[in-house]
Formats: structure tokens, sequence, C-alpha cells
């Protein structure tokens, strides 16, 4: 099978889309060949029959130069028939550009699948539905409309590099949280429970949040979060600690005793899975969660509540060395049976091929 795999950005060292990367390099093994068109590229690390070409975003190309070199790239594909099916990633624009040519692509028997996880999606994400032949996504509530063309395959958490952690310490001594700095992951609540464990209970704790304020609008709300700990007298307990590359953060996961998600995207959060992945105690608030973690009470807090989340990492706190192993070795099982990389990628050619 030749899949044309469209999508925003491949950089190895990218702190929130080098998983994009990990998907490649497994889907290479599938394939015959794997043509790729990214909006942006940086570090690439793939096999030999993956081909990546670039709408040059990186070069500061106009956005008009873009929408054509697009048609540039996958046009001629598409017309000689060099690829079996086009996998977009995510960013329902390439699904519109293709509908223009999507008899071309009936004609040519090659489908168009669409991945896309999200618990809110635009009007524009509604109207690609119909020029799609199957949605590929996380899970049923992943993406919130009733289609029969959606298909829930897990997520894809390369298990072998997001390894379970080797030692437990004897005592919680690190919290942390990933993501980028947006008031959708509701950081704040997570200051405030930092705030009731150390400085009202006294809890010997420190917190790190890995991630960045990559818009510009996002920026005053990471101004607010900064000054929200500094008026709390947090500085030395609760760091911003900046990006990633996406590589790196195994052994953060590994390093931490708690990991922290506030959010409520109604998405499977890829942070909460990767830390799972790690055998590492995660708190979230996300109700996407709750079926798969329905035996863990522990692990699920109502979103923007900071005194519930607060009991919860408390009660972590309170596990013995060996529970807290454990439970990490169980939410591990979750993620190796139901959302790792391999059987996401096997799922993607097998849809291909019904």
């Amino acid at each position: 099978m030749r899949i044309l795999f469209i999508t925003q950005k491949v950089d190895q060292n990218d702190d929130l889309l080098g998983v994009v990367h990990e998907w490649l390099a497994s889907l290479a093994g599938k394939v015959e060949r794997l043509e790729v068109i990214c909006l942006s590229k940086g570090k690439l690390n793939l096999p030999a029959n993956v081909r990546v070409r670039s709408l040059c975003k990186e070069y500061s190309w106009s956005k008009w130069i873009r929408f054509f070199y697009f048609y540039r790239l996958a046009l001629p594909l598409i017309l000689k028939g060099e690829i079996d099916g086009v996998f977009v990633h995510m960013n329902e624009v390439y699904v519109l550009m293709l509908a223009p040519v999507k008899w071309l692509m009936a004609l040519k028997k090659i489908p168009l699948l669409w991945w896309k996880t999200h618990g809110h999606l635009s009007i524009k994400s509604k109207i690609a539905v119909h020029f799609v032949d199957r949605i590929l996504t996380a899970s049923a509530e992943s993406f919130p409309v009733n289609t029969k063309k959606k298909i829930a395959t897990g997520h894809g958490i390369d298990t072998e590099h997001f390894s379970l952690k080797q030692n437990y310490a004897e005592q919680v001594k690190t919290i942390i949280s990933a993501g980028r700095i947006s008031p959708i992951k509701h950081i704040e609540t997570l200051i405030s429970a930092a705030d009731i464990l150390i400085n009202q209970k006294g809890c010997q704790l420190k917190f790190e949040y890995y991630g960045s304020a990559p818009l510009s609008v996002q920026v005053p709300y990471f101004e607010k979060l900064k000054q929200e700990v500094k008026n709390k007298n947090l500085e030395n307990q609760f760091i911003f600690a900046g990006s990633l590359p996406h590589f790196k953060m195994p052994e953060r996961y590994q390093s931490a005793d708690v990991f922290v998600n506030a959010s409520n995207t109604q998405s499977l959060d890829k942070t909460v899975l990767e830390a799972m992945a790690c055998g590492v105690a995660v708190i979230n608030s996300n109700t996407a969660f709750k079926p798969i973690l329905a035996d863990w009470p522990q692990c699920l807090f109502e979103q923007g509540n900071a005194q519930q989340l607060a009991e919860k990492i408390s009660q972590i706190v309170g596990l013995s060395q060996s529970e807290r192993a454990q439970l990490g070795q169980s939410l591990r099982q979750i993620v190796v049976k139901g959302h790792n990389m391999n059987n996401l990628t096997t799922k993607i050619v097998e849809v291909f091929n019904l």
C-alpha cells in the first residue's frame, strides 16, 4: 500500500507535534511507500520509504503560495495513481482542500481517511465529515458527531519509548503536568491545589509544568498564571519548566510521582496516556477518561475543583511505595492494550483495505 499522509508539522524535536514523527515511523513499517505533505518540517529520522515534503511555512511562505503548492504536490500523486489512499491528520482544512477532487479520488478508488480528536468541533470540521470516507478517532467521545463513518481506534502511544518507570520513590515529591499553556488547560486549578497542599497543609511537594504559550493570544494567560504563582508565594515550588522535545518527555514522566491534567477537552488527552504508559499515577478532570478509569476513582476529579484535586493528590501521597507501583503498572496496561502505536497504525492500514 502507498499512502499520502497530510499533516501540520513533521519534526522529531517539536514539543507538541513530535508524536507525528512517531506515527510516520510506525506506519512506514506497514506500507510500501509513505508520501508526506506537511505545513512545515524540522529534524527527521525516518525510514527510506518515507518522503516528506513541506509547504515551507518554516520559510515564511505566504498562505497563497502554500495553497497552490499543496495542489502542486498532491495532484500528481492522485492523477497518476501513485497512491492507494490519503490520510489527513487532524487539520480539516486539508480535507476541504481535497473536496474539489474527491470525485477523481473516488473514480480512482483512492479512499480519504481523516484522524480527528477534539471534544468541540468547528463548523469546518462538521462540513469536512461529508467529504471523507472514514473518520478515525481515539474514542467515541473524541469526535462528538453521530456518523457511520466514525471508527474509534484508541490513541497511538509508543509504549516502548514511553516505558514503565523502574523506580518508585518512598515518598511522593514531584507533581508534573504538560501541554500548551492555554486557558482550556485550567492550569490555575493546579496552582490553587498547590497552594492548598503547600501553604495550608505544609506538604513538601514540587510542581512542574512542561509546555509553552505558542500563540500570542495565550501569552496574557501565561502572565496571569506566573503572577498568581508569585502572589501565592509558590515561586520555588511551582515551576514553569518550558517545553521539551516530545522524544525527551518519557524521562520527565518517569522522574515524576504524579501527573495531573486539569483540563476537560472531552477528548482523550495524549499526555495523560503517555504518563500512564510510563507507570505514573495520574489525576485528571477530563470526562473522556471516566470509562477507562472507572476502577480508579482516585485518578479522577471534578474540573475546576482545586480542593478536590488537592484531596486526590493527598490520597496518592498516602499510598505506600508498592501501592503506587501497582497502580502505575495497572494504568500502563490500559495504554498497552487499548492505545499503543503499533495497534493504531495497524488499524489505519486495515481501514484503508475495507
